[in-house]
Parts: structure tokens; sequence; C-alpha cells
């Protein structure tokens, strides 16, 4: 949508009001007025960390692979591929070779985590000042603070099990800088990068379940990445907490989130869990595999993260059609929804009375 609006752009054809709406809740900015500068920021944006991000790990790469045009290609393909969560590596076995070194992890980390934040909250993080500043600029939108806050939980919790998952597996026999690294790139990867410094078919049970959940989580809104979003994830938990303490309304960083918003995050993660349980329960009909790894796979196409426990070669033709129609589903499938959901508003002029049904 960003790329075919701005060769609209280009080409001088003027955004209507229709239009500027359309692309205004696409992008979930507050004005239609500012859209056509919020999509030239996104490319700016895209092309800035992309080009920074080749440069340092073509300085990386170098001493490791020594032909410097060969490395000036890695490098490139490698930056482009971590921050837009694609997980294409040309290398047979992704980075594992790389897993002890710290500069290229912490580079491709970093790629990841821009990229999976979601555009309107990196063109907010560069215009926010901190109160103590006597310049001000924009502060924090709750979507923002909300996005860092569980991504930081996510990466952070997700290291800590996996440290915990794989202390007598692939990270037993490791140093401890290898493994904190390992686990702490695994976790960022696992959210729909596809990037991988451990071998996945080898990881126990427990880390795979682990994966499982981060991935379908995945990035946030308005990013390159997949899955049913931070914030939905967010949003679910806030509800949660609010029916617990016998609240009302789902508040938080004294503001109210609306009700459409809570419906959508519903909506979202029911059907995305319900097309998975079918896509499930298909592909452990056709499949031949332990039912950890199918479980493993169909997330994983889902999230469109990549990462598989060596079953993708061995997929029977139903196998592949019921992953490839995964990975569409995942891609547009919640994103479409939502803005389905948000877009479409129904007067109602009357109200039945109610009635509890019970719950639980």
């Amino acid at each position: 949508m960003t790329f075919t609006s701005f060769f609209a752009l280009i080409l001088g054809r003027e955004f209507g009001i229709k239009d500027r709406v359309l692309l205004r809740d696409i992008f979930d900015y507050t004005s239609p007025g500012m859209v056509t500068r919020l999509i030239l920021s996104i490319l700016g944006i895209t092309f800035l960390i992309e080009t920074i991000g080749a440069f340092l790990l073509y300085i990386q790469f170098l001493p490791q692979i020594g032909d410097s045009s060969f490395c000036l290609y890695s490098a490139i393909f490698h930056s482009i591929s971590a921050f837009c969560n694609a997980g294409f590596s040309l290398y047979q076995d992704s980075f594992t070779k790389y897993e002890a070194h710290l500069g290229i992890n912490l580079i491709m980390a970093s790629l990841i985590i821009m990229g999976g934040l979601g555009f309107t909250v990196l063109i907010n993080l560069l215009h926010w000042r901190p109160s103590r500043f006597k310049r001000k600029g924009k502060s924090l939108t709750v979507q923002s603070k909300l996005v860092l806050i569980v991504t930081s939980l996510l990466i952070g919790t997700g290291a800590l099990f996996l440290l915990i998952g794989e202390r007598d597996g692939v990270l037993k026999d490791l140093p401890l800088k290898r493994r904190l690294l390992g686990a702490f790139f695994q976790s960022i990867t696992a959210r729909t990068a596809g990037f991988n410094t451990l071998n996945i078919a080898n990881l126990t049970n427990f880390s795979a379940f682990l994966l499982i959940i981060l991935m379908f989580i995945g990035a946030s809104p308005g990013s390159t990445g997949g899955g049913v979003k931070t914030s939905t994830f967010a949003i679910l938990l806030l509800t949660i907490n609010s029916m617990a303490r016998g609240k009302s309304r789902v508040e938080i960083f004294k503001r109210t989130i609306p009700q459409i918003v809570i419906y959508q995050a519903l909506c979202v993660a029911i059907l995305a869990l319900g097309w998975i349980s079918i896509s499930t329960l298909l592909l452990s009909l056709t499949e031949n595999a332990p039912f950890i790894n199918i479980l493993f796979e169909e997330f994983s196409a889902f999230g469109t993260v990549g990462l598989s426990r060596g079953i993708t070669p061995h997929l029977t033709s139903v196998g592949k059609i019921v992953i490839i129609l995964t990975m569409l589903v995942g891609r547009i499938g919640p994103l479409t929804l939502a803005l389905a959901i948000g877009g479409r508003k129904v007067s109602e002029p009357y109200k039945y009375p109610e009635e509890k049904i019970m719950i639980g």
C-alpha cells in the first residue's frame, strides 16, 4: 500500500478525501491531511535504516568473508531482509556460523526490532523529546508506549525462558556469552524475522512451544512483521485485567481504550486461532511428522516467520497448499479484518432488552 501510494504521488495523482481516510486507517494515523507526508517518511526511514544497516554489516562481514564484492552484496541483502522481517539468508545454515559474533548479532537484532516496531512508532520516536528538555517535541503516544513495553517484555522473557529451556539442550556446552547471545537473538527473530543462530530442529519441546507463542504474537501494527501483533496481545491482557478488577472500561496510561478496539483484538485473535486449528488438523492428517513439528510449521507460516523444525522439504502437495494459504491469511487476514471491522459503522436505531447468559 505504501509503495502503490508512493507511485501515485510520483505520477501526480491527487488523493481524494476517501483515499486519504482509507490510508489513514491503514497506517492508523490521526489526520488524513498528513498521509502524504507519512508515506514519504516511511520510505525515507526504510532506506535510511537499511543503508546504515548495510554499511555496518559490511564492516562486520569483510573480515569474515574476504571477498569485498560478495561482502557488499551480502550486507545489502541481509540488511533489507532483516529490516523487512523476511528471514531470507544467503547462507545455507542462516546465521548459525555467526552465533558468537557480537557485532553481527546486535546489528541484525537492531534491524529486526526497528522493522517490527511499526512505522508510526518509529516516526513518533523521531519526533519525541523528553519533558526535561527545553525544546519539546511530540510526546509518546499510547500506541508507542504499549508497543515498546510489550516488545521489550517479549524479548526479555523469551530470552530468559530459552536459557531455562535449553540449559540441557543446544546451549548446554556453550560459554556464557554464546548462551546469552543465542537466547537473545532467537527471542527477537522468532517473532517474525525467521533467522536463526540455534539449530531449531534440536530445540526441546519447551523451547519449541515458547517460539510458537512468540511467533503467534508477532510484531507490531504497521510494521514489516506478521502475527496477531503485540498491541492485540496487550489489549487482550488489559481486558482480562480490567474484568478481574471489576472495571467496565479498559484503561492504560490514563487513557480509555475504545470498545471497537477491544472487539477488533478479540476477532483477530479468535479467527487466527480458528484458522490455525483447522489447518493444523489438516496437516496432522496429511503429514507424517511429530505433532510439535507440524504445529511449529503452521504457526511459523501464519506469523510469516519462516523457521522450521525440518519438515518443510518433506511436505505433501496438500500440506504445501495449506501452508501457502496460511502464509497469505497470516499476512493480510488480521489486518484486513481489523480494518473492515473498524471502518464499518452500522446505525442502531433500537436496542433489545438485556438478558444475561452464563459464562465459564
